[in-house]
Formats: C-alpha cells, sequence, structure tokens
C-alpha cells in the first residue's frame, strides 16, 4: 500500500510516523566540498577535470589521491541504485529524474557541470571495460546499495532486489562483448535555460526517453511542469544565497511525495543549507 507524504511535515515533527524514514533520506555535504563544486561552477578553475581529479573518480577517500567531492560521487551512485530499484519494481521503461541544482542558472555553468558528471561516468565506463568486477566500482556500488536498502526496508512499499541483480542491472557485458546497462543509459541535460520544449503539453509532464535523466539546473524545479519520478536533488548551492524563490523550488519536489519514490529518494546540501529549509517551512 503506498500514500502520499509531506516529505517536510514528517521530518520536523518527531511524532510523525515517517520522520526516521525521511531523516535516512538527507545526506549533509561538507562546505569544503561547496566550496570547490562551486569554483567548478563558476569556472574559477582552469581545468575543474584536473583540480577535482576525476580521473580518481573510483579511488577510495582513504587513497592518496582521490576524487576531491566524494558526496557528489554517493549521490550518483545512491541515485544508480535507487532507479534500478524503482524499475525493478515496476517498469525497466520507467523514466527517473534527478536534479544537480548550481549556485547560478546560467547556460555556460550548467554545461560545465554536465562536463563534469559526464568525466566521472566515463571513468566508470573505462574502468568497468577494464575490469566488470572492478573493485572500487564494486565498493562504491555496494555502499550506495546497503543505504538505499535501509530507506527501502523503512518505508515497507518496495521490493529490495539482491545485489547481483543491481549489479547486472548497471553494467554487464553483452553477448557481442559490448558494455551495456544503465550506466550507458543516463542522460545529462541542462536545465538553465528554457526546457518547455519537453513537455507534453496535454499533461505538461516532461516527455523523456532515458530511463535516467540528470538534469543539471534548477529551472526544472520552478512548477511550469510535472519532472516525471523525481528521486534526488544535490544541492549545490550555498545556505546564504537562498531566496524566496529559490526555496520555493527546492520545496516543490518533496511535498505531497509518493511513498514509493521517497523509498529511494535523496536530499544531498550542507546542514545549514538543510536545516535552514525546515525551519523556512514551519
Amino acid at each position: 500500500m503506498t500514500t502520499k507524504l509531506d516529505f517536510y511535515t514528517e521530518i520536523r515533527d518527531k511524532e510523525q510516523p515517517y520522520h526516521n524514514q525521511m531523516l535516512n533520506l538527507l545526506k549533509f555535504v561538507d562546505e569544503e566540498e561547496i566550496s570547490i563544486m562551486s569554483g567548478a561552477w563558476m569556472e574559477h578553475m582552469e581545468n575543474p577535470d584536473a583540480e577535482m581529479k576525476i580521473k580518481d573518480f573510483l579511488l577510495n577517500p582513504s587513497e592518496d589521491s582521490a576524487f576531491t567531492v566524494p558526496l557528489l560521487r554517493q549521490w550518483l551512485f545512491e541515485l544508480i541504485v535507487g532507479t534500478v530499484v524503482l524499475q525493478d519494481n515496476f517498469n525497466e521503461e520507467l523514466p527517473v529524474t534527478a536534479v544537480l541544482y548550481p549556485p547560478t542558472h546560467s547556460l555556460m555553468i550548467c554545461e560545465t557541470d554536465i562536463g563534469i558528471i559526464a568525466s566521472a561516468l566515463d571513468e566508470v565506463e573505462y574502468a568497468l571495460i577494464g575490469d566488470i568486477d572492478n573493485r572500487d566500482f564494486n565498493l562504491h556500488l555496494q555502499q550506495a546499495y546497503e543505504s538505499v536498502k535501509k530507506s527501502v526496508e523503512g518505508f515497507g512499499v518496495l521490493s529490495m532486489p539482491d545485489f547481483d541483480r543491481i549489479n547486472d542491472r548497471v553494467a554487464h557485458f553483452s553477448n557481442s562483448g559490448r558494455l551495456v546497462g544503465l550506466i550507458r543509459e543516463i542522460d545529462l541535460r541542462h536545465a538553465c535555460g528554457n526546457i518547455v520544449t519537453l513537455m507534453n503539453r496535454k499533461t505538461r509532464e516532461l516527455a523523456l526517453d532515458s530511463p535516467l535523466t540528470i538534469f543539471v539546473g534548477g529551472n526544472v524545479l520552478n512548477g511550469d511542469f510535472t519532472v516525471p519520478n523525481l528521486i534526488s536533488v544535490y544541492y549545490g548551492i550555498d545556505a546564504n544565497t537562498l531566496d524566496e524563490g529559490m526555496i520555493q523550488n527546492i520545496y516543490r519536489p518533496f511535498t505531497e511525495s509518493d511513498s514509493r519514490l521517497l523509498s529511494v529518494s535523496r536530499m544531498f546540501g550542507t546542514e545549514k543549507l538543510l536545516r535552514r529549509l525546515f525551519e523556512q517551512r514551519q
């Protein structure tokens, strides 16, 4: 049985039945990571890929050389696992969406963001083509699996596939020896400009063809249309920069949300940002 839940009502009140489950959906990002991401977004870095160590995207944080924004990596892995869980429960063709919310909405900055994510996903593909059982990839996928599993079991409305099922759906070799799976089917789109061309004018829902679409830019949350099956947002913004319009956009995705979607949903942001949102909502 599923129900509609208001994320903000549940998380503010400890007496609400889903309060603890909602807390598990929050992931706090260090201020330093947001600062690094903002540097890349604002083009303060001459070469974001090199300075963020995207070549080391899969390295464990304990390694001397490692990806400098590990919570962005965690966000991507938990998003991928959550997508497979939803599609395994309902329909493998179910379009799932996520949003990377940058500090500003210029087209140039959105394209820079997309380049960062695309480079990171390329590193994953290269690693898997070299070794489908890549140790570092499996470590991050397993950690994401356990995190999402805890949420799924907490809500109790979805079935959690076993790890091998998730792993196979994310990436495997076809009979012809090609790498296939969700990891190669992620569509990256900028949402800093006008994306109304993606809208079905009858339903006012974005018409998406890919199993997972990551929008970069907050305009996709402005309420002019419905974003199908939105399950995850990474807020790469400073709490001090919030204005009323941004706050309304941030509230919208998880108000009156389906408990099935909430089972695999995530909100990544600094603790200061997320706490300010909850306080403002009251």
